[in-house]
């Protein structure tokens, strides 16, 4: 049985961990035992992931004291760490989800939803001045509060925030860059003028990502109120066809599943 906290009791009784999708632990297995794979796969695993993504970036902000400053995007932090690291973090995490002993009851919505954010927000983030890799990242792990409640156990109610401010301490607790964090922890908060680019980038992606068939429970502004909070003019239907594009090669590597 799913277990239901008080809301002030969650943040005590959830443990630092996030399920990988099934097809992600599918997909890695299946890429480690062959020999004819290429490098990009690696990184085209983690990068449709929340679980592994946040794993690498934990992984490339620990030591982010040796190179000045924090790790602020998914394919910055593979290439930093290499393709070695990389496929030894992605073993050790495949390995920990197979001899979990119950399996997690993984939200039916949440993988495809934070693949297509992920993608919106990169395809957004090129048009204000934002680094796509750190919009990229920043879409992939905003729902992250969710997915520790799910590997924990618990059900949220579809209009609880909780699991932003949850999914927030979570990756400060990692040590990723404050954009990010914040971006994760504020993305259901009225945008006003201290909200953050990276942050109104996470909110406008909502209702593309809706459009496209990839919904969350939550509530949306419209498309046309997130582009005028980031100042873009580009038609509605445009982007999407440029986030349609984008998806391709973005899931690429899933015919290995095939």
């Amino acid at each position: 049985m799913r277990q239901r906290l008080k809301v002030e009791e969650r943040s005590l009784a959830l443990r630092d961990r996030l399920a990988v999708h099934p097809l992600a632990e599918q997909l890695a297995l299946t890429l480690v035992q062959r020999t004819d794979y290429e490098r990009n796969d690696l990184l085209r695993v983690v990068q449709i992931d929340p679980a592994l993504t946040a794993a690498i970036m934990r992984a490339a902000n620990t030591g982010y004291a040796t190179f000045g400053q924090r790790v602020t995007g998914v394919r910055q932090a593979v290439v930093m760490l290499g393709h070695n690291v990389i496929a030894s973090l992605i073993a050790s995490r495949v390995a920990d989800s197979v001899f979990e002993q119950q399996r997690i009851d993984y939200p039916e919505w949440l993988w495809p939803h934070s693949v297509v954010m992920a993608t919106t927000c990169a395809v957004l983030a090129r048009r204000c001045g934002v680094s796509p890799d750190e919009a990229y990242t920043a879409g992939l792990l905003h729902e992250v509060g969710w997915l520790l409640a799910a590997t924990n156990g618990i059900a949220f109610d579809e209009r609880d925030r909780t699991h932003a401010r949850l999914g927030g301490e979570l990756l400060e607790r990692w040590r990723l860059p404050a954009d990010v964090v914040g971006a994760v922890a504020r993305h259901h908060s009225p945008v006003d003028v201290g909200t953050t680019r990276l942050t109104r980038i996470v909110i406008a992606a909502h209702p593309f990502a809706e459009a496209l068939g990839a919904g969350s429970p939550e509530l949306n502004v419209t498309m046309l109120e997130g582009l005028h909070s980031l100042k873009i003019d580009t038609r509605e239907q445009t982007i999407l066809a440029e986030i349609e594009r984008e998806l391709v090669p973005v899931t690429s590597v899933l015919e290995y599943a095939q």
